[in-house]
């Protein structure tokens, strides 16, 4: 019965001491990533505005040029798992298009300085792409 709650103990020891260590790490990486671009915000918020938006978009057209090259790069595929590709392509396209047009009507918005656009931009843009994203699922069927 002792060993059982010293065991007890342990473990309810070794869970704090996991939290703490989590809380740590949380606290280096929050001062190691988060602190510095507060920082750059804050100097220059025009800067970090333009350096955000650019690296945004890179990410994206990575993203998007990455799908296109593993489309045409697969090799030789049947008619039918072909399709299946350029549909999903051509959806992961319409998503990345979603977003990017979104996010323009959003900073659009900003600059005009008429936060309604901004805020119809952004349901739009959630609408559009969970129609797309989760409403349209496609049945294997139909492909065939």
């Amino acid at each position: 019965m002792f060993q059982k709650i010293l065991k007890g103990y342990g473990n309810l020891f070794i869970s704090i001491l996991k939290i703490l260590l989590l809380v740590c790490l949380c606290v280096a990486c929050a001062c190691i990533l988060v602190l510095p671009l507060w920082k750059f915000a804050v100097t220059a918020p025009e800067l970090y505005s333009t350096v955000v938006c650019i690296l945004l978009l890179a990410f994206l057209v990575y993203s998007l040029v990455h799908r296109i090259k593993n489309y045409i790069f697969h090799g030789q595929l049947q008619e039918k798992e072909r399709r299946k590709r350029l549909v999903t392509l051509i959806v992961s396209i319409s998503k990345v298009m979603i977003c990017l047009c979104g996010i323009g009507g959003i900073i659009a918005g900003v600059f005009i300085g008429i936060p309604v656009i901004s805020v119809i931009s952004f349901a739009t843009m959630i609408v559009l792409y969970g129609i797309l994203a989760f409403g349209a699922k496609r049945d294997e069927k139909k492909l065939s």
